[in-house]
């Protein structure tokens, strides 16, 4: 059977070397925690413009939905433009159970996330209430009544960027000769880049900056 032994050579032990492990000194830590501040600083505003440029696709998404579901309607009801409010029963374009919103497969406007809901305005119409709606619609268009009376379809706006005021107004809908807060420019919210993204009859979505609305935009 055999047996492990140890010896020694030369009666001497040997020697085992360990390695000491340096830490961080608090110099080289601070220089650390400053080159991450650096790069975070220069990276923070590259990101907070990319969810901005993103929040800017979904409204446009949001409002291409929108004015196509306009054109669904006016194409059902005699090419006649709907009313942003009507009074029997008391109901206005957004509501769920209305005349408008069912086109888009809106059943309550409580939800976040839906299509009347643009994700960089949070000072659309009634938020105390609970209420998504960062659109006003063009109130001249059921003025005109009949579509073919749009001198023209690309330079005339359905819907625009919108919302409540400093003074609490509500702006589901929007002109330039409603008496009171409901005027042009005071209900548009310029979210996006200092700009405001709007709808047209023809369908294209474009944006505007505060001294490019003017009145031919909604009455023309």
């Amino acid at each position: 059977m055999g047996s492990c032994t140890y010896s020694l050579i030369g009666g001497v032990k040997p020697i085992i070397r360990r390695r000491r492990i340096r830490g961080f000194t608090l110099i080289e830590l601070l220089v650390v925690i400053a080159v991450i501040a650096i790069l975070s600083s220069l990276l923070l505003p590259v990101l907070k413009t990319v969810k901005m440029s993103a929040n800017g696709i979904v409204c446009g998404g949001n409002l291409k939905q929108m004015g196509t579901a306009l054109l669904m309607y006016v194409q059902d009801n005699a090419e006649r433009f709907m009313n942003y409010h009507v009074n029997s029963p008391p109901l206005s374009w957004y509501d769920g159970d209305g005349y408008f919103a069912p086109y888009l497969k809106v059943t309550s406007c409580k939800k976040k996330g839906i299509v009347f809901d643009c994700p960089s305005n949070d000072t659309g119409y009634c938020y105390a209430s609970g209420y998504f709606i960062d659109y006003a619609y063009n109130k001249h268009l059921p003025d005109k009544g009949h579509i073919a009376k749009i001198k023209s379809l690309s330079a005339t706006l359905i819907f625009i960027d919108s919302g409540d005021d400093r003074l609490g107004a509500s702006r589901y809908f929007i002109g330039t000769n409603e008496p009171g807060l409901y005027t042009l420019p005071v209900g548009v919210q310029y979210v996006h880049n200092r700009k405001a993204n709007a709808v047209f009859l023809d369908g294209h979505v474009d944006n505007y900056g505060k001294n490019e609305l003017n009145d031919k935009c909604f009455n023309e």
